[in-house]
Parts: structure tokens; C-alpha cells; sequence
């Protein structure tokens, strides 16, 4: 039978398969496995989702409940975080959590060799589980055909998947190291470092299977040849071994972006599943917009000479999202000094903007200013030639042929006549609602808690604030979080971030953050910043940032220097007796192409540890970003403890896409496997290398179709 399976696939694998058009086909879109990821059941397959996607899924195959989120940075690549509850298996040995079933994190990473075309299947080379305690660890190399609506997969898989062993390893004649495996041992010291030394060793086992896209739309059914015996599972876990190797399953379309699947395994098992997926990518904003200063430019409201009656412009400017300081005003041109607030996109407000220039100014002034000021700094200057504007916004010229007259320059100082001063603005306050969670420890499988913010700040003059943030705590449960220990199974390091269920415990009212914060520019491409005061949820103290960043570079450095002390748990006033020196010297380096940002600090860390941090995000040109970071110092892991190093992701949307009203803000969701206390940064509130962002000059070229936004009546 097996051999009937690996023959007709590959027979189908070499046979001319459909164009590319088809291949794109939605209603054959891929669809999530039993592990999360792009497969079919047990199995994965060569597919990918389309960039930007994320997806998030459930399933239930006794005794494994597992839990994942898929993510597509790129086109060629798939990661995959997931958590697997093993029922009747406790959490560890010691009995410490003898009422928690043992929860095995882990992560894997699909990468895109081969697109497929009509002669050529897809090709891709996967790792599951490729760091952590490496119970369920996989290497495989997989290929797919469409047919019609038939999509056959086969492939060859190491490790878990290679448990029927129908072959010893093709890599052998490289080294005879890569013909055994070693035996899984359980760790939690070294439970999530990097498993390279079993990467695609051992014998193989060979896999494959159909999906079928019916003729009824939302469903889809699914066939492998499962090359898991199941013999030998990891950690104990109660499983039979397999009395047939043949999985099925359906997969049913509920709605545009859930899947509901349903399917029968090793013989005897009944397995469910669901699984949502979005692409971020291409969130757009809801209409949020006021028609009187969306409204398109009309010439017969265009004045024909001064004065200007400059208190609607002012008023329309806000309402759009800039807070103008003030504007000058020459023969031909305007500059206007503001802060950009309300939306994420500098495009999308320079339009706005220039809508309103357009209906307010006479026709003698040709030339619109924009330039970004930001804690007392100007950041970058945008210049939007009035003719071409107004062009684009009635047809007549392209959103890219406007991008090429579009300049972004350095700031400079500006002889104009001072035609607005606004008044000072010293006070501001806002109040908004709080969530911080913790996912996937020992004590509870969601940790969390709920609280009200209200957030300040009063500016003493331009560069010059003191802001702060206090909360209310509404409702948690971090009495769940029992970790007591210390921070490794070696020599202890300091506890800076293990502290976590004192601090949130400590008070129903707290201070989170209360600095005084000074920005100054010290030359054509130098920043300073100097802080100090409560600088976050554990310490308080004080430091000071310097910045080099030419303009329109693609390469910055910086170094920031800060002396701290642990606060209290109640995170009032006082402070503990935990003191340290931490700092770091960043060099940022940013791949236009595809638009990544390439961050890399070396320095010492809150436990007085040293070592180096590497954050690799890419952002897409809606402004949603995704990122991965992972730190390495000079501790053990053994000192580590748990986790072995630091290491973690995070993906930021723009709250333009969450909320009814505009705003420049995002949410953040942030994981990190467990929290220890090597590799600790301080989480500084102000970053010189963000509020200057706008000065590698991507922002607005990424967003120029929202800058002419909707097309006018008058030609």
C-alpha cells in the first residue's frame, strides 16, 4: 500500500499541472493542519498563505491540545508558534504543578524553495519544533501539484515525522552522524535553545496525501499517508500506536475566515479543529473622515488675494491631525510647523492638509510646507508643489507621477514672514482602558490583567515635559502566578523581571511611569535626549540617549546610558535596594527593499549582564508590523534557567484599523516563551530612533495613494 501511495504521487508530481491563474484560484486556498501551519492533517505541505496573512487555531487530537499562531512575513516564508497540552501528563516531575497538564511550547519555520508553475511543483523545506525541549522536533522537505481540484502533496520528513523509518538517512554520505537521532531528554534548563545537533539526522519517513476542493465552495476534503507510527511518543504521553497510517478529514468554510475541521486519525481517534485567518497586510481603515476638510478642492472657493483668515485653517488642520505651532508665509509658498496626531500614515494627513491649503489660499501661493515636529524636534520636511496636487486630486496625474514631484528634505530655518504663533499648549490629558497578559506559563495558561489608565503631561517649553501615567487595576488573576525560585539552576542572577506577580499585586493604584524627559537637536544629524523618574513598571532612575541619523539614511547608531534602582512593589514612591548600570550601543540598519529593519545592540542589561540583542521587524505599507528579537549574554543556561535565552516576537496594528476614530497609535501583541531575568532591558518610554522615524523617508512614498485620496468633480 505504501508503495502505491509513493509511486502514483510521484507519477502525479511530474505531469504539466495548471497555469498560474488558476493556481491562485481563492477557492482552493490553503488551509491550516493539526499543528497549525499551511498542511493537511499530521502533515504539512509546500503551500503558503498570501503575505501578511495571520491565522490562529485550535485542535483536539486526544490526548494533544494544541493551540497556534501562524504568521507570513514574506511571500517564501511561514513561522508558526505553538502550544500543545498533553492530557494526563503533568507539567513537571517535581509535582510543583501536579495540577497543570505538561504544556510544550514551540515554534516552527516553513521556507518556500520552489514556486510552483505549470511544469514545476512547489517545493519547501520545513523545522517543527526546531528549539525547546524538541519533543515533537521535525525536519522535512515537501512538494505540491495542483490538478484541477486536486492537490497532491508528498514529501520526506526527520525526527517525529520519520518515526515509520521507511528508509535510512539520504544524508549519510555526508558524515554518519546524520544516521541516528539522539534520544529527546527532558531539560528545562536548556528547554529552548536550538536543537541543530538532531537537524535532519536519523532515518526518514516518506508522507504525502489530496486535498480536494468540492464542488460545493466551503468544502474541502483532505488524505495523507501519516509517516508517524506513533510508537514512541514524547514525555509519556498516553497514545496507542497507530493501527492505520491513513488520516481523512473535511474542512468546512464558515464565513470568510473561519474553517471548521473535522477528521478521523491513527485508526481510531476523531479529531476537531477551527482555525481564523486575516491578512494584515491589507487592512484598510474605515471612512472616518469629515467631509469639510475631505471635501475635494473646489477652485470657486480658492481666494484671490490675502488677507487670510487664518482661524478656519487652524480649526481644519486639527480636525485633520496636525497641531499646528506655527506657519510662515512667503510670496509662493507656506511652511507649516506641526505635530502630526490622528493618523498613522504622514501621507494620508499631507493630503488632508493640502486639500485644506488648496481651499483656503490664494492662488499665488504655489508651494505647501509640511514640517513634522515631534518632543521639540523638526524631524522631516515634506514639499508638495500645489499644481500637481491638485492634478492628482481631479485624474489628471497618477498617485506615482505626484510621488516623484513629492520631495522629502532636511528641516531648515525659514526667513519667511511668522504669519501664526499658536498659543502655548502646556496641559494635556487623556484616559484610556488597560490590558497586560501572559500566555503559556506553569501557573495558569492565561495570565492577565485589566486596568484604567490615566495618562499626562505638561510642557514646561518645546523639548522640555514631564508626562506620566497612573492606573486603577479593575480585575486579574496573577494570585495564579506561584513562581518563587530563582532565576537559574546555577549561580542565581538578580531577580530584575521575576518579580512579576509582586509588582502587579502590590497595589490597587499605582504609578507606571513619571519622568521628566529633555530632547534637543545638537547638530545637522545628532539628537539628544536626557530623562529621569519613575521610567517604567520596575525601576526608576535616570539616563540619557544620544542619536546619529543622517536624513533619508538607511543606517543609524545610537547609545543610550541610564543609572537605575528597583522600585517598591506597591510602584508608588519608594525603591528596593537592587541597583544597576545598563545601557547599550543599537546600530539600525534598514532594508528598503523590503522594507525590514535590522536592529542590533551590544551592551550590559538590568542584571548586569553582557551581551548582544538582535530585533529583525518588517512593516508593511499600511503600517502593521511584525518582528522577532532574541538576546544572548554572557550567562549560562544554566544560570538562565528555563528558556536557556531571551527570545520572543511581537506584531503591532495600528489602532486606525481597531477603533471608530482615527489616531496614530498601535496595539501590540508581544510574546515571549517565559520570563527570566537574563538579558533584561530597560523598557524606556521614549525611543530617539522612533520619534525621528520619519526620517528614513518610506512612510510617505509606501502610503501615496492615500495622500490624493478621493478624486475630484471639477476638472
Amino acid at each position: 500500500m505504501k508503495r502505491h501511495i509513493v509511486v502514483g504521487l510521484s507519477f502525479l508530481l511530474t505531469l504539466p499541472g495548471n497555469n498560474g491563474l488558476a493556481y491562485r484560484d481563492k477557492a482552493l486556498g490553503p488551509s491550516y493542519s493539526d499543528f497549525g501551519g499551511i498542511g493537511l492533517l499530521q502533515m504539512p505541505n509546500a503551500r503558503m498563505s498570501e503575505e501578511g496573512t495571520l491565522g490562529l487555531s485550535a485542535n483536539r487530537t486526544s490526548p494533544y491540545s494544541r493551540y497556534s499562531m501562524t504568521f507570513q512575513p514574506f511571500p517564501w516564508m511561514e513561522a508558526n508558534l505553538l502550544y500543545t497540552s498533553v492530557s494526563g501528563v503533568p507539567y513537571d516531575a517535581t509535582g510543583t504543578f501536579s495540577d497543570r497538564d505538561y504544556l510544550d511550547k514551540s515554534l516552527d519555520v516553513k521556507f518556500r524553495l520552489v514556486k510552483e508553475s505549470r511544469y514545476m511543483p512547489e517545493l519547501a523545506v520545513g523545522l517543527r519544533d526546531l528549539a525547546g525541549t524538541g519533543f515533537f522536533s521535525s525536519e522535512y522537505f515537501v512538494a505540491n501539484k495542483r490538478f484541477g481540484s486536486f492537490y497532491f502533496t508528498l514529501g520526506v520528513g526527520w525526527g517525529y515525522m520519520g518515526a515509520r523509518e521507511h528508509a535510512s538517512n539520504p544524508f549519510s554520505f555526508i558524515s554518519d552522524s546524520y544516521k541516528t537521532r539522539r534520544d529527546i531528554l527532558i531539560n528545562f534548563a536548556s528547554s529552548g535553545d536550538f536543537n541543530e545537533i538532531n537537524y535532519f539526522r536519523g532515518p526518514v519517513a516518506l508522507f504525502g496525501g489530496i486535498e480536494y476542493q468540492t464542488p460545493y465552495r466551503p468544502l474541502r476534503l483532505k488524505l495523507e499517508y501519516d509517516s508517524n507510527d506513533y510508537s514512541a511518543e514524547p514525555n509519556g504521553a498516553p497514545v496507542a500506536k497507530s493501527s492505520s497510517p491513513i488520516n481523512f478529514g473535511l474542512v468546512y468554510r464558515l464565513g470568510k475566515n473561519v474553517d471548521l475541521t473535522l477528521g478521523y486519525e491513527r485508526g481510531d481517534e476523531v479529531i476537531f479543529g477551527i482555525s481564523w485567518s486575516n491578512n494584515l497586510k491589507k487592512l484598510k481603515s474605515t471612512d472616518k473622515y469629515n467631509l469639510t476638510y475631505q471635501a475635494v478642492i473646489n477652485p470657486a472657493l480658492v481666494p484671490h488675494s490675502a488677507p487670510i483668515n487664518w482661524q478656519p485653517v487652524i480649526k481644519d488642520l486639527e480636525v485633520a491631525g496636525m497641531t499646528v505651532e506655527r506657519i510662515y508665509l512667503g510670496e509662493q509658498e507656506i511652511t507649516v510647523y506641526a505635530e502630526y496626531s490622528k493618523s498613522y500614515h504622514h501621507a494620508e494627513l499631507v493630503g488632508l492638509a493640502s486639500r485644506i491649503l488648496a481651499n483656503h489660499l490664494p492662488a499665488n501661493i504655489l508651494v505647501f510646507n509640511f514640517v513634522e515636529r515631534k518632543s521639540g524636534l523638526s524631524i522631516n520636511e515634506i514639499t508638495v508643489r500645489r499644481d500637481h496636487f491638485t492634478a492628482a486630486t481631479s485624474g489628471r496625474l497618477s498617485a506615482k507621477e505626484l510621488a516623484y514631484s513629492t520631495e522629502q528634505l532636511e528641516t531648515y530655518n525659514k526667513f519667511d514672514s511668522l504669519a501664526y504663533k499658536a498659543p502655548s499648549r502646556r496641559f494635556n490629558y487623556s484616559l484610556s482602558p488597560g490590558l497586560r497578559i501572559h500566555y503559556g506559563g506553569p501557573d495558569s495558561v492565561l495570565l492577565y490583567q485589566a486596568m484604567a489608565n490615566l495618562n499626562a503631561s505638561y510642557r514646561f517649553m518645546p523639548g522640555l515635559e514631564l508626562s506620566g501615567q497612573a492606573s486603577l487595576g479593575l480585575f486579574d488573576n496573577y494570585d495564579k502566578f506561584v513562581y518563587d525560585g530563582p532565576a537559574g539552576t546555577g549561580v542565581a542572577l538578580p531577580r530584575v523581571r521575576t518579580f512579576v506577580r509582586d509588582y502587579v499585586k502590590g497595589s490597587d493604584t499605582w504609578i507606571d511611569n513619571l519622568q521628566l524627559t529633555y530632547t534637543k537637536r545638537l547638530g545637522r544629524d545628532w539628537f539628544g535626549m536626557a530623562y529621569g523618574g519613575l521610567l517604567e513598571m520596575m525601576y526608576g532612575g535616570v539616563g540619557a540617549e544620544l542619536l546619529y541619523r543622517p536624513h533619508g539614511s538607511n543606517l543609524a547608531l545610537s547609545l543610550d546610558i541610564n543609572y537605575v534602582k528597583q522600585r517598591e512593589f506597591k510602584r508608588h514612591f519608594g525603591f528596593r535596594d537592587y541597583e544597576a548600570a545598563t545601557g547599550h550601543l543599537t546600530l539600525y540598519y534598514h532594508w528598503e527593499k523590503q522594507n525590514v529593519l535590522i536592529k542590533a545592540s551590544v551592551g550590559q542589561y538590568l542584571a548586569e549582564d553582557k551581551g548582544v540583542t538582535l530585533d529583525i521587524s518588517r512593516k508593511f505599507k499600511n503600517g502593521v508590523i511584525a518582528g522577532v528579537f532574541t538576546t544572548r549574554t554572557n550567562v549560562s543556561e544554566e544560570d538562565f534557567g528555563e528558556g536557556s535565552f531571551d527570545k520572543g516576537l511581537y506584531i503591532e496594528v495600528p489602532f486606525d484599523y481597531l477603533t471608530p476614530i482615527r489616531s496614530n497609535k498601535s496595539a501590540s501583541f508581544f510574546w515571549r516563551p517565559v520570563t527570566r531575568d537574563g538579558g533584561a532591558k530597560l523598557n524606556r518610554k521614549y525611543s530617539l530612533h522612533s520619534i525621528t522615524q520619519s526620517r528614513d523617508l518610506t512612510d510617505l512614498l509606501g502610503g501615496i495613494d492615500t495622500m490624493v485620496g478621493p478624486v475630484s468633480e471639477f476638472k
